[in-house]
């Protein structure tokens, strides 16, 4: 996006309310290039692009198959199940588990992700975090924090104790633990738990300044909208912000097997009929180059003063 249109968004959210600048915070990590071979344009083809309209149907026949065994469970625990599932059988995911992405080939398991790659992965989430007024003392909650590919670096940040990373299924996290040093495990002390009415109340007792949910709403169907930001919001206290990023566009729509857009009106309404006392903001997502990716956007969440 041309220094022109970044400008235009800025003035949008106005002086009080736009993310700042990045933090060099994760300047010493380099990010290399992405090579993207055929099967990473077959997965792109048939999970985000034209390909996207085949698979859907099949998603959902699946989706209702495997209900039957499981009864009124919510297409997130189905999306949960299935990649948990594959990461069980020595597959690999573009963000989960420990397995280097779209790795191995068709008749082998999927390559052990190093920790030097593992590394890399997350930073401009992390960055957005910092950005938004995120500090050391702070107590932060990863809402769905997956394999903790952001976590590893809010860990690293945060004072031991202040990290709590939520998600619907401990096998993405316990992989995750996988890659980080014992000892920054021992020393930081997290507090990772599977999301439940429990592990909430828990999260919440601990005063969050910060919850932050990335590449999770992309994930969440508009019929299972509110009670994601439902979740989200339970944990707020009047200081805690919110930071949440998802996939923007002009009409909410489903633009993949297993990703929504949400334009901001629909989020803004959501919120408000969850929770009128909340104000929402909109900025930029930014790489790990600073280019602004579009249409990924952020939203902030703050309870009015």
């Amino acid at each position: 996006m041309a220094d022109g249109q970044t400008e235009a968004v800025s003035a949008k959210l106005g002086p009080d309310r736009a993310i700042p600048q990045a933090s060099c915070y994760a300047n010493n990590i380099t990010v290399a290039p992405e090579r993207r071979g055929l099967r990473r344009h077959l997965f792109d083809f048939f999970n985000s692009g034209p390909g996207a309209r085949a698979s859907v149907p099949l998603i959902d026949l699946h989706y209702q198959i495997w209900k039957l065994w499981h009864g009124k469970a919510t297409f997130a625990e189905y999306y949960a199940a299935t990649i948990a599932q594959k990461l069980r059988h020595g597959g690999s995911h573009k963000a989960l588990g420990a397995k280097a992405f779209l790795s191995g080939s068709l008749f082998s398991t999927a390559k052990d992700l190093s920790a030097a790659d593992f590394r890399k992965g997350g930073l401009n989430f992390f960055t957005a975090a910092i950005d938004a007024g995120l500090r050391p003392h702070h107590v932060c909650v990863d809402y769905g924090c997956g394999s903790l590919r952001v976590g590893q670096h809010l860990l690293d940040y945060l004072d031991p104790g202040n990290y709590w990373g939520l998600d619907i299924i401990d096998d993405f996290f316990e992989a995750g633990k996988t890659l980080l040093p014992k000892s920054q495990l021992e020393c930081k002390a997290p507090r990772l738990r599977v999301i439940s009415p429990t592990s909430l109340d828990e999260a919440k007792a601990a005063s969050p300044q910060f919850v932050v949910s990335f590449s999770v709403m992309r994930h969440v169907p508009p019929s299972e909208l509110a009670t994601y930001l439902g979740s989200i919001i339970s944990l707020m206290d009047r200081e805690t912000k919110v930071l949440i990023s998802f996939t923007n566009r002009m009409v909410s729509a489903r633009i993949g097997a297993k990703i929504w857009s949400y334009s901001e009106p629909d989020i803004l309404e959501a919120v408000y009929t969850l929770d009128p006392s909340i104000q929402v903001s909109f900025g930029p997502l930014y790489d790990d180059k600073r280019r602004i990716m579009v249409p990924n956007s952020l939203a902030l969440l703050s309870r009015r003063t």
